[in-house]
């Protein structure tokens, strides 16, 4: 029970409580919304199904205080790309280090707004960045070995499936 290629242990079972939930998933959502200007649908991940995401960035969070542990903002290809050309207003068909430097931007914003919201929620904590981590074709884990999973999405255009943005959202907090 790990996460490939990290050796980061998950083992515990447990029920989140759906505002703890909404503080890592709500910021994504305002954040990628005025970043990128679309809204992402919420959705929680079948249980038992692995994220395989090819050529995808992975983005980890530690959380301390009332609550530990870690979020992972898992982006796939496509989306990196499309953060990257937000920030850089010009689309390049690769993951380089300014696409990695958008996304950690983003996401450190996305971190800033989550201990408020746990404030909120009852819970003291700090969130702060730690790390980044390639994810290439590597399967990421297996939804049934963490306690939530998100799936944040556009709808597709049904004739363009490139348009598709996706951010999955791992938190492992008790």
């Amino acid at each position: 029970h790990h996460i490939v290629d990290c050796g980061v242990p998950f083992f515990r079972k447990f029920s989140m409580d759906n505002s703890v939930l909404r503080s890592f998933t709500a910021p994504a959502r305002l954040v990628w919304k005025k970043r990128v200007g679309s809204d992402l649908t919420e959705a929680t991940a079948v249980s038992g199904t692995e994220a395989k995401f090819g050529g995808s960035i992975a983005v980890i969070v530690d959380v301390e205080g009332d609550l530990t542990g870690q979020a992972w903002y898992v982006f796939s290809k496509q989306t990196v790309l499309g953060v990257r050309a937000s920030v850089n207003t010009r689309w390049i068909d690769q993951v380089d280090e300014k696409a990695f430097d958008a996304v950690r931007e983003m996401i450190g914003l996305v971190a800033g707004n989550v201990p408020t919201l746990l404030e909120a929620a009852g819970y003291h904590c700090e969130v702060k960045q730690s790390r980044t981590v390639s994810t290439d074709e590597e399967s990421i884990s297996n939804t049934t070995e963490w306690p939530a999973v998100v799936l944040l999405s556009n709808l597709p255009d049904e004739s363009d499936l490139s348009s598709k943005n996706e951010i999955s959202v791992w938190i492992d907090v008790r």
